[in-house]
């Protein structure tokens, strides 16, 4: 099975995108491809209107990106386990980088391949899963929230935190992305909570999370942050380290 060359972070492709707005002087084809593999609408293909990220890469660079898509890490691991594809850069989460440099499927990072790196703050930095920094480098960071729409959620329901993914009340109307560690974490606390307080007590034990947000942006700590959908789901984390 073929090593990836690199993970986390294809770091022309982010100095593309933030130099959007300059013109770019023709280059000739290099003859070069690059195999990348990352989760679905992260990075603009021009289907919205914006820029063809992938398509801009190969106009400055002259290199071409054979560009791939998964939908779970669980997917991305079962296909380079299984030897399915070979890739040069793949972005998974945080915790499936630590499994697959532990299987030996990663290669190491040469940093002089990638000087912007250094302009990465400590904080992104030595994570757990790759305590030295050798795979990774990371390409983008955010929070878990509950989004909701107005209209069919009681907001004073939102006083339970994360209990409010098991109210009955909303049975059905629920919706969750495929990540079974981010499933984990929410049952943890709910687990806890029923070893305290013995069994039926647990179902009406208040589980509150970091953050709910609504359509008119992120709650957090009082203040609001972003924008958020109209339905019941769970935005997803881009600790990506995806």
């Amino acid at each position: 099975m073929k090593k990836i060359a690199v993970t986390f972070l294809l770091t022309a492709l982010l100095i593309t995108t933030g130099a959007a707005a300059l013109p770019a002087a023709a280059v000739e084809d290099t003859g070069i491809t690059i195999n990348v593999y990352n989760w679905g609408e992260y990075i603009s293909t021009g289907d919205d209107g914006l820029m063809d990220v992938n398509e801009e890469f190969y106009n400055r660079t002259g290199i071409r990106v054979n560009y791939t898509t998964f939908d779970t890490n669980e997917s991305l691991y079962t296909k380079l386990k299984s030897g399915g594809g070979n890739y040069d850069v793949i972005i998974p989460s945080d915790y499936m980088i630590g499994k697959m440099a532990a299987e030996g499927m990663l290669e190491e990072l040469d940093p002089a391949n990638i000087p912007n790196a250094a302009l990465i703050g400590d904080a992104y930095r030595s994570k757990p899963f790759d305590p030295q920094n050798k795979y990774s480098v990371a390409y983008t960071w955010g929070l878990v929230c509950i989004v909701y729409n107005r209209t069919m959620v009681d907001e004073g329901d939102l006083e339970q935190g994360w209990g409010i993914l098991w109210d009955e009340k909303y049975a059905g109307q629920v919706l969750m992305f495929n990540n079974r560690q981010a499933a984990g974490q929410f049952h943890q606390p709910r687990l806890r909570a029923g070893d305290r307080a013995g069994g039926r007590k647990a179902e009406r034990a208040e589980i509150r999370g970091p953050e709910l947000c609504d359509g008119r942006g992120v709650r957090q700590n009082g203040r609001r942050r972003g924008r958020a959908g109209a339905v019941l789901h769970r935005r997803r984390h881009d600790h990506d380290a995806g």
